[in-house]
């Protein structure tokens, strides 16, 4: 995206997906490949020695979206400026209220400035300008995020060129040290609705082009009296405000299964750490296919500073010093692909001892 130069390492060929039931609820993490988890299983299954269940608590503000959507700009020249709102024909107060925002980098149309509004049967709410669409529920949240980018490139996107975006991403009201918490669930409920390649065999580069559906995390260090030493040119307990985009990958239409991965973004000067979406997806996905899952990232987020800092990145930054501060969730899309995504839900939870 604008904001992360992802690496895409994609195969040479187009896979079109095969149905597989795509419905997983892995809480341990203890599949080969991921941390290792402590087997907490009994031989005593009665009531009286089970556990009660821990309260969870979301990071996410206004879950169905009712406050409305500010819609940022489409270039990096406009910094993270909201120039539009989704208020559901003036019903919610979006410029003062909203905690949701839409990123829409590049293409040739602006949602924020050019959108339409129709209000729909079942209570939802559609936006659409040129090939971007948003289609929101403001009572039960669910969300319709597409691209057609048949509409947005008028050409096969060009290796030095931008891609489009179409995603929703919130800043935390309240982040929360991973110390102060037991489990961290992303989880969501979700039907990729389409994704139709609109390039012919000779115009599509697999190394260029792709559509992804993407879901980055923001774990960020914010450690108390860090002081930089012009010596070694570090910061003695890492570098205030420096972060990880922890990736949970749902689909991409050039790869049946996203392996897990760890790469730096020159855009951001940070590094990126994705987990292998086969962990939490029956995968391969086709499109129209219900997918849910709840997964624990908690001990990936170990995991993934330490993948980094053995790659030269989160420099002198330790676990107890970090924090969960943002996500976004959506599409990028740099190939010429029509796709489209609905969400009944999506959300980031945690518990506590």
């Amino acid at each position: 995206m604008k904001l992360k130069a992802i690496a895409l390492l994609l195969s040479a060929m187009f896979v079109f997906s095969f149905a597989f039931a795509c419905e997983s609820n892995d809480d341990t993490g203890s599949t080969s490949g991921k941390p290792s988890a402590s087997d907490t299983s009994s031989s005593d299954d009665s009531s009286s020695s089970q556990k009660p269940e821990k309260t969870e608590y979301s990071f996410l503000s206004d879950k169905t979206f009712s406050n409305g959507i500010g819609i940022m700009g489409m270039s990096d020249a406009t910094g993270r400026n909201v120039f539009g709102y989704i208020d559901f024909s003036g019903k919610a107060d979006a410029e003062n209220k909203s905690v949701w925002q839409i990123g829409q980098w590049s293409g040739k149309s602006n949602l924020a400035t050019e959108k339409t509004e129709t209000a729909l049967s079942d209570g939802s709410y559609s936006y659409v300008a040129g090939g971007k669409k948003v289609v929101v529920n403001p009572e039960t949240g669910k969300l319709t995020l597409a691209i057609d980018a048949s509409k947005e490139y008028d050409h096969p996107r060009k290796a030095n060129e931008g891609w489009v975006h179409n995603l929703i991403e919130q800043n935390f009201i309240q982040s929360k040290n991973v110390q102060d918490v037991s489990h961290i669930y992303a989880k969501a409920k979700f039907v990729i609705d389409k994704c139709d390649k609109r390039m012919s065999a000779s115009e599509f580069n697999a190394n260029i082009h792709n559509a992804q559906l993407l879901w980055y995390i923001s774990v960020t260090n914010k450690p108390e009296n860090t002081f930089y030493d012009s010596t070694t040119k570090t910061w003695s307990r890492g570098k205030y405000g420096d972060y990880i985009w922890f990736g949970v990958p749902l689909w991409e239409a050039n790869r049946l299964k996203i392996n897990e991965s760890c790469s730096y973004d020159k855009g951001t000067g940070q590094f990126i750490y994705g987990l292998d979406n086969s962990w939490y997806l029956n995968v391969p996905i086709e499109p129209g296919e219900e997918c849910e899952f709840k997964f624990d990232i908690l001990p990936y987020i170990k995991t993934a500073l330490q993948t980094c800092q053995s790659k030269g990145g989160m420099v002198n930054c330790t676990y107890d010093n970090l924090y969960v501060s943002y996500m976004n969730l959506g599409w990028e899309v740099p190939g010429t692909f029509d796709c489209s995504v609905t969400f009944d839900y999506f959300d980031i939870i945690y518990t506590v001892d």
